[in-house]
C-alpha cells in the first residue's frame, strides 16, 4: 500500500482513513464492480456513477466522498491523480480557488477518494449565458485562469512524471486511426508535419484542462480530474480550453460575444500571472480544433455536437482551415480588445 491522504478537518480525515481501510480490503471487486450497482460495506453506502475506462462510486458516511478506480488497475494514473492533487493543493489559499477539503490517492492498487466539491462544471454557466443572453460569467473565468497560471507556478520536483498527451500526439493518434480521409485530413496532416512551436518552459500541467473537468461556484474554481496531469508546456493546458470555448462559437443558437468575452476574461486572469506566447497557443489551438474534427467525423459515427446541436462537416471543416491558417478565428485573441476595454474582475 502507498496511500497519500490529505484534509485539515480530522474528522473528515478520520472517515477518509477508515474509507481507505475499506477499499484496501476489497479493491478487485470494487474496481470490476463485483458488489453490483448499490452497496454497502462497513457503514459506507456505496452507489455506481461511471463504469468506463473508470470505475467511480459515491460513497455516503459522515461526509460525501466520490471514489476513482482505474478499471485496470493501472498504477500510472494513480501516480498523475496524485501529482495534481498535491498541486492543486497547494492553491488552497489562493483568492478564486476551493481546494477539495479532503482528498488521499493510493498506487498499489490504484484508486483516488475525494470529499464532494460544491459546484458546477463551466460549460453550464457559459451556455446559460450565451443560450438566454444572460450576464457572461466573467469573474469566474477570470478566477479559471488566474488560478491555472498560479497553478502553473507552482516549483515542479525532481522525478515528477512527464506529460504524455499533448495536442500534437493526440492529432497524430487520431490521424492514424481515422477510417475517412478527405482534403481537411490531407491539410491536417500537412500542417502538424510542417508546424513549429516554439520550446516553453516546463511546468505542471493539468493534462486535460477543459470546462469539463472545472468546477464553478461563485466565482471560486476547482480543478479536478488529474489522471493526465504531467510536467510539460503549459500552452497544452490553455489551448485545452480556449480551442473548447472557440469551436463552441460554432453553435447557431449561442451568443458569440459573450462565449467570446468569457475567453478573454480567462486569459486575461492567465496573463494578470504569467505571459501567454500566443503563436504557440495558436498553434497548439488548431491542433486540438483539427483532433476534434477528425474524432468526430473520421474517427466514429455521428457527428460533432456543441452544446448538444450537431454541426455540419463542412462547417467545422472551414472552421479548421481558418485556423490552420491562423485567421478570424483567432483575430484579436488574448489582446483584451473583444471586452471593448481592459475589464476589471469583481
Amino acid at each position: 500500500m502507498n496511500t497519500w491522504l490529505s484534509s485539515n478537518d480530522p474528522s473528515r480525515k478520520g472517515e477518509l482513513e477508515r474509507l481507505a481501510t475499506v477499499i484496501e480490503q476489497r479493491p478487485a471487486d470494487l474496481r470490476l464492480r463485483a458488489c453490483g450497482r448499490r452497496f454497502r460495506i462497513a457503514g459506507f453506502r456505496f452507489r455506481l456513477v461511471q463504469a468506463d475506462r473508470n470505475t467511480i462510486y459515491r460513497v455516503r458516511g459522515d461526509y460525501e466522498w466520490f471514489l476513482k478506480m482505474p478499471k485496470s488497475g493501472n498504477r500510472e494514473v494513480a501516480v498523475r491523480e496524485r501529482v495534481g492533487s498535491s498541486v492543486a493543493n497547494r492553491l488552497g489559499g489562493v483568492e478564486g480557488y476551493q481546494a477539495s477539503a479532503a482528498c488521499g490517492v493510493s498506487e498499489d492498487p490504484a484508486y483516488i477518494i475525494t470529499s464532494r466539491i460544491d459546484g458546477e462544471t463551466l460549460s453550464r454557466p457559459l451556455y446559460r449565458a450565451a443560450l438566454w443572453r444572460k450576464a457572461a460569467p466573467l469573474n469566474l473565468f477570470f478566477s479559471a485562469g488566474n488560478c491555472l497560471a498560479k497553478f502553473h507556478s507552482v516549483p515542479c520536483e525532481t522525478g515528477a512524471p512527464k506529460l504524455v498527451r499533448t495536442a500534437r500526439t493526440s492529432l497524430l493518434d487520431l490521424l492514424d486511426k481515422a477510417a475517412r480521409r478527405d482534403s481537411v485530413v490531407a491539410e491536417l496532416e500537412h500542417f502538424v508535419e510542417e508546424v513549429a512551436v516554439s520550446a516553453d518552459e516546463e511546468r505542471y500541467c493539468h493534462g486535460n484542462f477543459g470546462m469539463e473537468n472545472i468546477l464553478g461556484q461563485g466565482t471560486k474554481v476547482t480543478f479536478i480530474d488529474f489522471e493526465n496531469c504531467g510536467v510539460g508546456s503549459p500552452n497544452n493546458d490553455l489551448a485545452g480550453i480556449t480551442s473548447q470555448m472557440l469551436t463552441t462559437t460554432l453553435a447557431p443558437h449561442l451568443d458569440q460575444g459573450r462565449i467570446r468575452a468569457s475567453l478573454e476574461a480567462f486569459l486575461q486572469g492567465y496573463q494578470d500571472e504569467r505571459p501567454i506566447d500566443k503563436f504557440s497557443l495558436r498553434v497548439l489551438c488548431a491542433l486540438r480544433i483539427g483532433a476534434d474534427y477528425v474524432r468526430g467525423y473520421c474517427c466514429a459515427t455521428g457527428v460533432r455536437t456543441v452544446c448538444g446541436v450537431p454541426i455540419m462537416r463542412r462547417h467545422f471543416g472551414g472552421f479548421v482551415r481558418r485556423c490552420i491558417d491562423g485567421g478570424d478565428a483567432f483575430r484579436k485573441l488574448g489582446d483584451g480588445k473583444l471586452l471593448g476595454s481592459r475589464w476589471t474582475p469583481t
